[in-house]
């Protein structure tokens, strides 16, 4: 598996493909889905520090970290031995479970604020939004809202 880093644009970002991981069977053996989204909970776990320098916008098949060029090097350095060890692999989830540490693998958005939407459409604060059908809704900015092809203004 390779983690690549990337610099398009001007926004250095850092992406591995879920799912073809050596630790794949590791993960699902603890019970969790080697999606990006398990990858990401990995790091805010691992290495808090940095994650919190980090943004993520990982998918089911693939992991995304954005962030300084010096921070996503450090992370593919730390990540790169991790993700092809299933024993790393269950060390950590192992001290994440023992720590009450949960995995929100089988969802997103959970640091980026998310409402279960029922009704079509979602509040924060003043902006009000429809979404297309129930699910899963980010709450990000106005500016990262409007650049989604799926949200609509109310």
């Amino acid at each position: 598996m390779t983690i690549t880093l990337h610099n398009l644009d001007g926004e250095p970002s850092l992406t591995f493909p879920a799912g073809t991981s050596a630790a794949d069977a590791a993960v699902r053996a603890a019970g969790h889905e080697p999606n990006g989204y398990f990858w990401e909970g990995l790091v805010e776990f691992a290495w808090p520090d940095l994650a919190e320098r980090l943004d993520f916008d990982s998918e089911g098949d693939m992991f995304c970290a954005l962030g300084s060029p010096k921070d996503l090097a450090r992370l593919k350095d730390v990540l790169e031995p991790v993700i092809v060890s299933p024993d790393a692999v269950s060390g950590i989830v192992a001290r994440a479970a023992a720590e009450g540490f949960e995995f929100d693998d089988r969802r997103r958005l959970r640091h980026r604020g998310a409402q279960r939407v029922t009704n079509g459409s979602v509040r924060c604060g003043v902006a009000r939004w429809r979404v297309p059908s129930a699910g899963w809704c980010s709450i990000l900015s106005r500016e990262d809202l409007a650049r989604s092809a799926s949200i609509s203004w109310a």
